[in-house]
């Protein structure tokens, strides 16, 4: 009888299949609990899947940031690269706006200014900060820091 020719390349799709449940498995299971460390350490073997990792990815770190404490945050944010993400980013600028810790949320902005990252929760949260925070050019709370205008 006749012999398939693409039998390798059907092991590697099925391969590639089977880390995408893995992934998609992990995910579910951090979303439950957020518990995210086991899913950050995946290692993706097949590069197809690494754009769905990376949203993966994205979506607990914002689910993280929107769930936990600033403190919690910023405990974790060199660990889970928490900045590196716009969703997260953004999540933790209007955390911090929230308590009123308007020195990092400034900070926070101007990195996401600096990445580029120009998009509507950008404006909105820096016309929430401006119209909340400063007067002439000045932090209302402190009164001494000068604005970057």
């Amino acid at each position: 009888m006749f012999k398939a020719v693409n039998t390798e390349s059907e092991n590697e799709r099925r391969r590639a299949q089977f880390e995408k449940t893995r992934i998609q498995k992990s995910y579910f299971s951090a979303l439950k609990t957020l518990n995210i460390d086991k899913f950050l350490a995946i290692k993706i073997h097949h590069e197809q899947n690494q754009a769905f990792y990376e949203s993966a990815k994205s979506n607990l770190l914002y689910n993280f940031a929107a769930n936990s404490s600033s403190d919690a945050i910023l405990k974790k944010v060199e660990e889970y690269g928490i900045l590196n993400f716009k969703a997260p980013l953004f999540e933790f600028a209007r955390k911090s706006l929230d308590e009123e810790n308007f020195i990092r949320a400034h900070k926070l902005l101007n990195l996401a200014k600096h990445k580029k990252w120009t998009n509507n929760d950008y404006f909105e949260l820096r016309k929430r900060m401006e119209s909340e925070y400063f007067e002439d050019c000045h932090f209302k709370k402190k009164g001494k820091e000068k604005c970057s205008r």
